[in-house]
């Protein structure tokens, strides 16, 4: 009766774990292709927004690219992440990645009274990315779309407008 029963564990943990893994291919399957639709649905805007920065934001616009001292820029964090990203699904990541870096840095490098994403949403989301990074390209996914639908959903609002 108990070599039966420890059969049937097996049995069953083998039987679950198979689910879930074609679970989480699929997906994976549709994060990838909802990655894909974003970034080409917003690569041309993102451009425009490039040429439309002040001197004072393209300034604050190449921190946020290239780091500084204590914080690491968004073409650093890209690299880091792309590193772990499977070689197929790099390209696709890379261009998101792109995207995600203009829109973002570009709101973050206005003026403090108008700007939709701070410094500490910056943080936040750095966090954010490097724990998905140390649990595996699944993970990662996922916190990228998390990530793009969040950013979606803060420009899409109106810009704060400060009385002085």
């Amino acid at each position: 009766m108990n070599i039966l029963f420890r059969i049937v564990i097996i049995v069953s943990y083998c039987f679950l774990y198979s689910v879930s893994l074609s679970c989480a291919v699929e997906s994976r399957e549709s994060i990838r292709q909802s990655l894909e639709e974003k970034s080409i649905d917003v690569a041309h805007i993102d451009q425009k927004r490039l040429k439309h920065l002040s001197e004072d934001e393209k300034k604050w616009y190449n921190k946020f690219q290239n780091g500084l001292v204590f914080f690491s820029g968004w073409k650093d964090i890209s690299e880091d992440i792309l590193a772990c990203v499977e070689p197929e699904e790099q390209n696709k990541t890379k261009e998101l990645l792109e995207t995600l870096g203009i829109r973002i840095g570009t709101e973050w490098s206005k003026d403090n009274t108008i700007r939709r994403i701070d410094t500490e949403q910056l943080q936040n989301w750095g966090d954010m990315l490097r724990e998905a990074r140390n649990n595996g390209p699944t993970y990662l996914s996922a916190a990228l779309e998390e990530l793009s639908q969040e950013v979606d959903s803060i420009l899409s609002q109106p810009h704060k407008t400060t009385h002085r």
